[in-house]
Protein backbone atom coordinates (compact mmCIF):
# COMPACT_ATOMS: atom_id res chain seq x y z
CA UNK A 1 0.00 0.00 0.00
CA UNK A 2 1.23 3.50 -0.72
CA UNK A 3 -0.04 7.01 -0.11
CA UNK A 4 -0.73 9.54 -2.82
CA UNK A 5 -1.28 13.18 -2.06
CA UNK A 6 0.22 16.57 -1.36
CA UNK A 7 0.52 18.45 1.95
CA UNK A 8 -2.85 19.69 3.22
CA UNK A 9 -4.68 17.51 0.67
CA UNK A 10 -6.66 14.30 1.13
CA UNK A 11 -4.26 11.33 1.27
CA UNK A 12 -5.25 8.26 -0.72
CA UNK A 13 -4.45 4.73 0.45
CA UNK A 14 -3.62 2.72 -2.65
CA UNK A 15 -3.36 -1.07 -2.59
CA UNK A 16 -1.06 -3.00 -4.92
CA UNK A 17 -1.62 -6.37 -6.58
CA UNK A 18 0.80 -7.99 -4.12
CA UNK A 19 -1.07 -6.66 -1.09
CA UNK A 20 -4.45 -7.75 -2.44
CA UNK A 21 -3.32 -11.27 -3.30
CA UNK A 22 -1.60 -11.70 0.07
CA UNK A 23 -5.02 -11.18 1.69
CA UNK A 24 -7.07 -12.63 -1.15
CA UNK A 25 -9.70 -14.35 1.00
CA UNK A 26 -10.30 -11.14 2.98
CA UNK A 27 -10.91 -9.10 -0.18
CA UNK A 28 -13.15 -11.81 -1.64
CA UNK A 29 -15.25 -11.44 1.52
CA UNK A 30 -15.24 -7.66 1.09
CA UNK A 31 -16.65 -8.13 -2.42
CA UNK A 32 -19.36 -10.37 -0.98
CA UNK A 33 -20.15 -7.72 1.67
CA UNK A 34 -20.86 -5.14 -1.04
CA UNK A 35 -17.82 -2.92 -0.61
CA UNK A 36 -17.13 -0.46 -3.45
CA UNK A 37 -13.82 -0.80 -5.31
CA UNK A 38 -11.68 1.07 -7.76
CA UNK A 39 -9.94 -1.87 -9.42
CA UNK A 40 -7.94 -2.87 -12.52
CA UNK A 41 -9.36 -4.69 -15.53
CA UNK A 42 -7.65 -5.65 -18.79
CA UNK A 43 -8.62 -2.29 -20.32
CA UNK A 44 -9.20 0.64 -17.96
CA UNK A 45 -9.39 0.76 -14.19
CA UNK A 46 -13.02 0.45 -13.15
CA UNK A 47 -15.49 1.26 -10.42
CA UNK A 48 -17.36 -1.75 -9.10
CA UNK A 49 -19.32 -3.60 -6.46
CA UNK A 50 -21.55 -6.63 -6.00
CA UNK A 51 -24.34 -6.32 -8.59
CA UNK A 52 -26.66 -8.21 -6.23
CA UNK A 53 -26.43 -5.51 -3.56
CA UNK A 54 -29.01 -2.77 -4.16
CA UNK A 55 -27.47 -0.22 -1.79
CA UNK A 56 -23.94 -0.76 -3.11
CA UNK A 57 -25.03 -0.36 -6.73
CA UNK A 58 -26.88 2.78 -5.73
CA UNK A 59 -23.67 4.09 -4.16
CA UNK A 60 -21.95 3.82 -7.53
CA UNK A 61 -24.82 5.66 -9.26
CA UNK A 62 -24.46 8.46 -6.71
CA UNK A 63 -20.65 8.53 -7.06
CA UNK A 64 -20.92 8.82 -10.84
CA UNK A 65 -23.90 11.22 -10.68
CA UNK A 66 -25.65 8.85 -13.06
CA UNK A 67 -29.20 7.57 -13.26
CA UNK A 68 -31.42 5.40 -15.47
CA UNK A 69 -28.57 3.84 -17.41
CA UNK A 70 -27.70 0.12 -17.23
CA UNK A 71 -24.32 -0.97 -15.89
CA UNK A 72 -22.12 -3.62 -17.45
CA UNK A 73 -21.31 -6.46 -15.10
CA UNK A 74 -18.44 -8.89 -14.78
CA UNK A 75 -19.82 -12.42 -14.76
CA UNK A 76 -18.14 -14.71 -12.21
CA UNK A 77 -18.14 -17.71 -14.57
CA UNK A 78 -19.42 -19.15 -17.84
CA UNK A 79 -21.80 -21.27 -15.77
CA UNK A 80 -23.34 -18.07 -14.37
CA UNK A 81 -23.83 -16.71 -17.89
CA UNK A 82 -25.43 -19.88 -19.23
CA UNK A 83 -27.69 -20.22 -16.20
CA UNK A 84 -28.98 -16.65 -16.24
CA UNK A 85 -28.76 -15.43 -19.85
CA UNK A 86 -30.41 -16.66 -23.04
CA UNK A 87 -27.89 -18.21 -25.42
CA UNK A 88 -29.71 -18.24 -28.74
CA UNK A 89 -27.60 -20.81 -30.55
CA UNK A 90 -24.32 -22.73 -30.61
CA UNK A 91 -22.61 -19.96 -32.58
CA UNK A 92 -23.23 -17.46 -29.74
CA UNK A 93 -21.78 -19.89 -27.21
CA UNK A 94 -18.75 -20.35 -29.48
CA UNK A 95 -18.20 -16.57 -29.66
CA UNK A 96 -18.32 -16.28 -25.87
CA UNK A 97 -15.79 -19.07 -25.40
CA UNK A 98 -13.48 -17.59 -28.07
CA UNK A 99 -13.55 -14.00 -26.78
CA UNK A 100 -13.76 -14.44 -23.00
CA UNK A 101 -11.89 -13.78 -20.84
CA UNK A 102 -10.81 -10.76 -22.84
CA UNK A 103 -11.40 -7.14 -23.80
CA UNK A 104 -14.99 -7.66 -24.89
CA UNK A 105 -18.43 -6.96 -23.47
CA UNK A 106 -21.50 -8.80 -24.73
CA UNK A 107 -25.16 -7.80 -24.57
CA UNK A 108 -27.33 -10.83 -23.83
CA UNK A 109 -31.00 -11.36 -23.05
CA UNK A 110 -31.77 -12.24 -19.45
CA UNK A 111 -33.81 -15.31 -18.62
CA UNK A 112 -33.60 -14.74 -14.86
CA UNK A 113 -34.32 -11.09 -14.15
CA UNK A 114 -33.96 -11.39 -10.39
CA UNK A 115 -30.31 -12.45 -10.52
CA UNK A 116 -29.33 -8.78 -10.42
CA UNK A 117 -30.94 -5.81 -8.75
CA UNK A 118 -33.29 -3.66 -10.80
CA UNK A 119 -30.99 -0.65 -10.40
CA UNK A 120 -28.13 -2.56 -12.06
CA UNK A 121 -29.67 -2.63 -15.54
CA UNK A 122 -32.72 -0.34 -15.09
CA UNK A 123 -34.99 -3.39 -15.47
CA UNK A 124 -33.96 -3.91 -19.11
CA UNK A 125 -34.64 -7.35 -20.64
CA UNK A 126 -30.94 -7.65 -21.46
CA UNK A 127 -27.61 -7.14 -19.72
CA UNK A 128 -24.01 -6.40 -20.69
CA UNK A 129 -21.48 -8.91 -19.40
CA UNK A 130 -17.67 -9.01 -19.24
CA UNK A 131 -14.95 -11.39 -18.10
CA UNK A 132 -11.66 -9.44 -17.99
CA UNK A 133 -8.38 -11.21 -18.65
CA UNK A 134 -6.48 -9.94 -15.61
CA UNK A 135 -5.50 -10.90 -12.08
CA UNK A 136 -8.31 -9.09 -10.20
CA UNK A 137 -10.90 -11.18 -12.04
CA UNK A 138 -9.66 -14.13 -9.99
CA UNK A 139 -11.19 -12.54 -6.86
CA UNK A 140 -14.51 -11.92 -8.60
CA UNK A 141 -14.64 -15.54 -9.74
CA UNK A 142 -13.92 -16.70 -6.22
CA UNK A 143 -16.64 -14.44 -4.78
CA UNK A 144 -19.26 -15.99 -7.07
CA UNK A 145 -20.91 -12.57 -7.43
CA UNK A 146 -21.71 -10.62 -10.61
CA UNK A 147 -19.68 -7.42 -10.26
CA UNK A 148 -20.37 -3.93 -11.62
CA UNK A 149 -17.98 -2.83 -14.37
CA UNK A 150 -18.08 0.89 -15.11
CA UNK A 151 -15.52 3.57 -15.87
CA UNK A 152 -14.16 5.88 -13.18
CA UNK A 153 -15.76 9.22 -13.98
CA UNK A 154 -18.71 11.48 -13.44
CA UNK A 155 -21.45 10.74 -15.95
CA UNK A 156 -20.73 12.37 -19.31
CA UNK A 157 -17.05 13.02 -18.56
CA UNK A 158 -13.96 11.13 -19.85
CA UNK A 159 -12.81 8.06 -17.96
CA UNK A 160 -9.96 8.50 -15.48
CA UNK A 161 -6.82 6.78 -16.78
CA UNK A 162 -4.14 8.15 -14.44
CA UNK A 163 -4.17 7.93 -10.67
CA UNK A 164 -3.18 11.59 -10.41
CA UNK A 165 -6.41 12.54 -12.22
CA UNK A 166 -8.69 10.65 -9.83
CA UNK A 167 -11.20 13.19 -8.43
CA UNK A 168 -11.04 13.46 -4.64
CA UNK A 169 -14.85 13.29 -4.52
CA UNK A 170 -14.69 9.81 -6.06
CA UNK A 171 -11.69 8.57 -4.08
CA UNK A 172 -13.33 9.55 -0.80
CA UNK A 173 -16.56 7.73 -1.72
CA UNK A 174 -15.13 4.23 -2.30
CA UNK A 175 -13.94 1.61 0.18
CA UNK A 176 -10.82 0.43 -1.64
CA UNK A 177 -8.53 1.78 -4.34
CA UNK A 178 -6.47 -0.86 -6.13
CA UNK A 179 -4.19 0.54 -8.80
CA UNK A 180 -2.13 -1.56 -11.18
CA UNK A 181 0.68 0.55 -12.62
CA UNK A 182 1.43 -2.17 -15.18
CA UNK A 183 -1.99 -1.79 -16.76
CA UNK A 184 -1.73 -0.44 -20.27
CA UNK A 185 -5.25 0.72 -21.04
CA UNK A 186 -6.61 3.79 -22.74
CA UNK A 187 -9.51 2.10 -24.49
CA UNK A 188 -12.73 0.63 -23.16
CA UNK A 189 -13.88 -2.86 -24.07
CA UNK A 190 -15.46 -3.66 -27.44
CA UNK A 191 -19.23 -4.09 -27.02
CA UNK A 192 -21.00 -6.72 -29.10
CA UNK A 193 -24.79 -7.18 -29.13
CA UNK A 194 -25.82 -10.85 -29.24
CA UNK A 195 -29.52 -10.41 -28.41
CA UNK A 196 -30.65 -11.09 -31.98
CA UNK A 197 -28.81 -14.40 -32.11
CA UNK A 198 -26.17 -12.81 -34.31
CA UNK A 199 -23.06 -10.75 -33.58
CA UNK A 200 -23.40 -6.95 -33.96
CA UNK A 201 -20.58 -4.64 -32.87
CA UNK A 202 -21.95 -1.47 -31.22
CA UNK A 203 -18.69 -0.08 -29.81
CA UNK A 204 -15.14 -0.78 -30.96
Amino acid sequence: MFILGKPNQFMLKIFSQKEILEKEDFFVQEIQKGKVFIYPTDTLHGLGTDALNYHSVNRISVIKKRSNKPFLIIAPSFEWIFENCLIENAEIKKILFEKLPGRYSFILKLKKHKIINKNTNDQCPSIGIRMPDNWFYRLIKKSGRPFISTSINFSGEPAVQNLEDLPIEISQAVDYIIWDETLVGGKASTIIDLTSGRSKVIRE
